[in-house]
């Protein structure tokens, strides 16, 4: 039985002849190429859990508050999250528990979304918003 050991396959690959620069910059560029194909597709998901909570289950004041967000400029997932979390719910006295609890509502997946997911979500809200 042959059985792939990432340790061992690790270790015969850093032993590899080195490479050259072109090759790593090769590497590198598929390496950005996955990450934003990666954030495209977070985006897109988000943007069709906003459009849908917006159309079947938002007020028009939390909508509002939503689409408010697209003028702010988040640095991070954290500040992303807080800010929707506080949008949906109106109340800006939120502890981290309560986010959380957002979050999961909104997204209907356990882990905390990325940038990217809150992004899309907040647009596929808002374009809801523009139609109203």
């Amino acid at each position: 039985m042959n059985e792939c050991n990432p340790a061992t396959e690790f270790a015969n690959r850093a032993h590899a002849p080195s490479e050259t620069d072109d090759s790593i910059e090769a590497d590198l560029d598929r390496l950005r190429q996955s990450g934003q194909e990666c954030a495209d597709e977070e985006e897109n998901e988000g943007n069709g859990l906003g459009s849908h909570w917006a159309r079947k289950f938002a007020s028009f004041r939390e909508l509002k508050r939503v689409h408010a967000l697209t003028e702010e400029d988040f640095a991070d997932a954290d500040s992303a999250t807080m800010a929707l979390a506080q949008a949906t719910l109106g109340d800006e006295t939120l502890s981290w528990d309560e986010v959380n609890v957002e979050m999961a509502r909104l997204f209907e997946f356990e882990s905390t979304p990325s940038v990217a997911h809150v992004l899309g979500f907040i647009e596929g809200a808002s374009k809801v918003f523009e139609k109203v």
